[in-house]
């Protein structure tokens, strides 16, 4: 009898232990968070949802459903996980719901109501610098624009220009470059060879920095008017480890002002675009690409980003809400 038990028993958790990898019991529990849209953003029209799965692996996805108000709205088979809805013209609540019904049968759910949101929206805006370069029919600089010859608009209205100087005004650059495993062979060769030539056409008064990001943030030289410095810092460049893209802005806005007071201020950005570990499984970056942005607006740093590689419209960053060419 005993022999018997222990083989029932053996048997039983045997049977137990196989239901459990089949429904994943044995890792974490599966779930799925809704990003996009969120709460207080007006409904109308044309509205992305994104979303993102966690605890499961993209492979083991079928599908998912996104309804509105319980009617479905769009199918997604595939990352990023993201999509497009109709939401119509007229202002309601309403309730968003994702469905991720995966391989082995399960359906994960998450949702969220969205309450009628006023119509009037207060906004805030402060006065923004642009750089203006004037050129003649045969690509001469112009010398003498007034403010009455330029027209600035912004979405199709025009926009009161407060201040105008003809002035050329002194400029810092950064130099941020990505560092990280993705970049190795021919893309980070390609970064290094665009920041020298960015470098051989910059006037000798302007001050830059250069900086390397892969796990973490590093500056490799400046800010300086060293040209030779600067190229030496290129050619300590290498790739390894993870890409924290957005930790690199942060960080790159705040040198610059820091260090460049009373100056314009430039980044250029040269990367694949993904901030993401090296494991693959957590974002690169303690900051987000919100806070990164924030982070450049509040130093009144121009981003003039350059994408590298052939994956820029595939790879997302690690929340799922972004390609690499929309960073």
């Amino acid at each position: 009898m005993s022999g018997t038990r222990r083989g029932v028993t053996a048997g039983v958790l045997a049977a137990i232990a196989g239901l459990a990898c089949a429904v994943g019991l044995a890792g974490e529990t599966p779930e799925v968070r809704l990003l996009r849209p969120a709460l207080g953003e007006m409904l109308v029209g044309p509205t992305e949802v994104v979303f993102l799965p966690l605890g499961v692996d993209d492979e083991q996805i079928d599908h998912a459903v996104v309804t509105v108000d319980g009617r479905t709205a769009a199918r997604v088979e595939s990352p990023p996980w993201r999509a497009t809805i109709d939401l119509g013209e007229d202002v309601r609540e309403l309730r968003i719901e994702v469905a991720l019904v995966l391989r082995d049968g399960r359906v994960v759910r998450t949702g969220r109501t969205y309450p009628v949101t006023g119509l009037r929206q207060q906004v805030e805006v402060r006065l923004v610098n642009l750089a203006l370069t004037a050129l003649d029919r045969r690509g001469r600089p112009v010398r003498d624009l007034r403010p009455e010859d330029v027209e600035i608009l912004d979405d199709g209205q025009p926009v009161t220009i407060e201040r105008w100087s003809a002035e050329p005004d002194a400029l810092a650059v950064a130099l941020v470059i990505d560092g990280s495993g993705s970049m190795s062979g021919e893309r980070l060769a390609a970064a290094r060879a665009a920041a020298r030539a960015f470098l051989d056409e910059l006037p000798r008064e302007v001050e830059a920095l250069v900086v390397r990001f892969a796990d973490t943030v590093e500056v490799l030289a400046g800010p300086t008017r060293d040209r030779d410095e600067l190229l030496a810092a290129l050619g300590r460049l290498h790739a390894e480890g993870g890409t924290a893209l957005y930790d690199a802005v942060v960080e790159a806005s705040r040198r610059l002002a820091e260090t460049a007071a009373g100056r314009r201020r430039a980044m250029l950005l040269l990367s694949d675009g993904q901030d993401l570990a090296s494991s693959g499984l957590e974002p690169g970056s303690f900051h987000t690409l919100d806070e990164a942005i924030r982070a450049a607006h509040r130093a009144d740093v121009e981003i003039f980003a350059v994408g590298i590689g052939g994956s820029l419209d595939v790879d997302t960053d690690f929340s799922g809400r972004f390609t690499a060419r929309e960073v």
